[in-house]
């Protein structure tokens, strides 16, 4: 994904949005993956992990109004 390069709150906002939602999508896929294969407990130990800290980055980035970045 190519992001606009900008100093606009508001474009900065929007690439932060669209990185976080790439990541979103990527989560959902590698965790069909492990739901439809043989994962190992320590595959799913490392896979909600992750979960775990892009659910905390998806809240700050989120909670953060455009203009503090």
């Amino acid at each position: 994904m190519q992001l606009a390069v900008s100093s606009n709150p508001a474009v900065v906002r929007a690439n932060e949005l669209a990185l976080l939602a790439d990541e979103l999508i990527e989560a959902l896929e590698e965790t069909v993956r492990l739901a439809t294969g043989a994962a190992a407990p320590v595959e799913w130990e490392v896979h909600l992990d992750y979960l775990r800290a892009m659910q905390r980055v998806g809240r700050e980035t989120l909670a953060a109004p455009a203009s503090s970045r």
